[in-house]
């Protein structure tokens, strides 16, 4: 009973201000409608905390002291998610300090004001990590923290990728399978140039069976194609190249698992986006040379 008469009272009284404020300003309709807003992110974190608080009264009441030592395990596992949330973000942003031009922005990914919290968390056991404004160390674009939390976790590739901007902070990796990369010079001439010398790199990888990061972990993946080769003139800029490609194959980014664009098989290994040219004296298939943008693209 005192629960719900404690809920009660918050009702009227947020009721109340929002209409009081409302009809003091310029444009009521609008104020109403900001404050109603205001006033339910409010309800429900206070709503969630009584709750939460009430739940466990009742329980350490019951239970006597095995519900203190529940409480007390709870609080040091809640303590080490905190700690992880925090060490995830720090790699690509820091905690700002909004100025007060800033507390009036939103944030790009929820549309809250930053000076708010994101209306999604649990406002009783949110780490300071959630609650805090973040800014990218690079861009130094704000989001909320919470926001970036969920952002990483819904693509965690080692990195974050502004939503605005698109600049990545971090280093990126991929779900490519174990193999092996060859770098090899043949005494050719690559289609439009007139200097003998040509690198060929080759890729080996096996079949097997998919892991975590895959689609289908415990799932066979085949291996069609392999070993596959990409060519390149010997040039200065393409000797930088491709170390730039064994950069990215120690990231497993030059194949992924999935469903092949060409054959339209699942469960088996595929380019991944950075483009390879697998002839070098023909390129009516666009797969080959001339090509005067492929240096460019590529990169």
């Amino acid at each position: 009973r005192t629960l719900l008469k404690t809920l009660s009272n918050i009702a009227c009284r947020d009721t109340e201000e929002a209409a009081s404020n409302s009809t003091a300003e310029k444009y009521p309709l609008l104020q109403l409608k900001e404050q109603e807003k205001k006033q339910t992110r409010s309800m429900g974190s206070r709503i969630s905390a009584l709750l939460s608080r009430h739940q466990r009264r009742r329980s350490r009441v019951h239970n006597g002291p095995l519900a203190v030592e529940e409480d007390r395990k709870e609080d040091v596992e809640i303590q080490d998610t905190h700690k992880t949330e925090e060490a995830a973000l720090s790699d690509f942003a820091e905690q700002a300090q909004l100025t007060d031009s800033q507390a009036e922005e939103e944030c790009p990914l929820c549309l809250e004001y930053l000076s708010e919290a994101a209306a999604y968390y649990d406002t009783e056991y949110a780490s300071d990590a959630r609650r805090a404004v973040f800014r990218f160390k690079i861009c130094k674009h704000l989001f909320h923290g919470q926001c970036l939390l969920a952002l990483k976790a819904a693509k965690d590739n080692g990195c974050l990728r502004c939503p605005l901007c698109k600049t990545i902070h971090g280093v990126v990796t991929g779900n490519q399978p174990d193999g092996l990369m060859h770098i090899f010079r043949l005494d050719d001439i690559v289609a439009g140039f007139t200097t003998p010398g040509v690198i060929q790199i080759s890729y080996c990888i096996q079949a097997g069976i998919q892991g975590p990061t895959h689609p289908n972990p415990g799932t066979h993946f085949t291996c069609r194609g392999f070993p596959r080769v990409g060519y390149f003139p010997d040039t200065t800029q393409c000797r930088q190249i491709v170390s730039m490609l064994m950069v990215a194959f120690e990231r497993r980014l030059i194949f992924t698992v999935g469903t092949s664009m060409t054959s339209g098989r699942h469960n088996t290994v595929t380019w991944n986006e950075i483009h390879h040219k697998t002839s070098y004296t023909d390129n009516s298939s666009g797969h080959g040379y001339p090509d005067p943008d492929y240096f460019y693209n590529v990169c």
